[in-house]
């Protein structure tokens, strides 16, 4: 059965969390928002993996149903690893050390039952265990995803091809070099193919789209310094 349960901070604002087959997912858009990310639906197509994404039913404040995102475990902490937020440990330590152990022990959170002395103690030894091995198992998570984030960093360079920004920043440039050899639509027109067929042939591929990152600032410069092969 799943179990909605909504909780709120005063710094990191509100936080779903749904039970889905003994499984805890967060609410995505709330996580990304709280983590400081610009644009979250964009950070969380990026950074999370699909098969960890999951949508629920949920009633929101105008009492309309609607499709809401949820993110598992895994997701949360590739989102927490590439944020740039520098509250982003306290975020993890908020729903890590004190949410999720809550919520696990007395299935509500902020309004645990009162224990007797000895039930106390025993909770406690529980919950300091399971707060260990919890840290232990975040640390080799975390150990595993900056490997992988050190090997998607080689590769980036390598084999990622311009984005849309960097596709407008090559048209800008090749525009202003075409216009500042001539104002003729007819001759302008020409150096525009021409331009663009020795990119590329100098670059090797189908289209300007598809020069490499990596290969951007030494396209920039070549088109900076290109001279047509013949000026009307």
């Amino acid at each position: 059965m799943n179990q909605l349960q909504n909780f709120s901070h005063q710094q990191f604002g509100e936080l779903s969390i749904i039970r889905i087959n003994n499984k805890d997912y967060f609410g995505a858009t709330e996580v990304a928002e709280a983590l400081g990310y610009a644009n979250p639906h964009d950070a969380i197509s990026k950074h999370c993996l699909e098969s960890g994404v999951a949508f629920h039913e949920v009633t929101d404040s105008m009492d309309r149903t609607q499709q809401k995102k949820f993110i598992t475990e895994g997701n949360l902490y590739r989102l927490i690893v590439k944020s740039r937020l520098p509250a982003a440990t306290q975020f993890e330590s908020w729903v890590f050390d004190d949410v999720l152990p809550t919520l696990r022990q007395t299935g509500q959170y902020g309004g645990p039952r009162v224990l007797s002395e000895d039930e106390q103690r025993i909770e406690s030894l529980k919950l300091t265990l399971a707060t260990a091995e919890q840290q232990r198992k975040m640390q080799n998570v975390l150990s595993d995803h900056e490997k992988q984030l050190d090997e998607l960093s080689q590769k980036v360079d390598e084999q990622i091809t311009l984005d849309s920004g960097e596709q407008r920043r090559f048209q800008k440039v090749v525009a202003r070099r075409v216009y500042s050899i001539t104002e003729g639509k007819t001759e302008a027109a020409r150096l525009f193919r021409e331009i663009h067929r020795e990119i590329k042939d100098r670059f090797g591929v189908a289209s300007y789209k598809d020069i490499k990152r990596r290969e951007l600032l030494s396209a920039i410069k070549y088109i900076e310094n290109w001279i047509p092969r013949k000026v009307s």
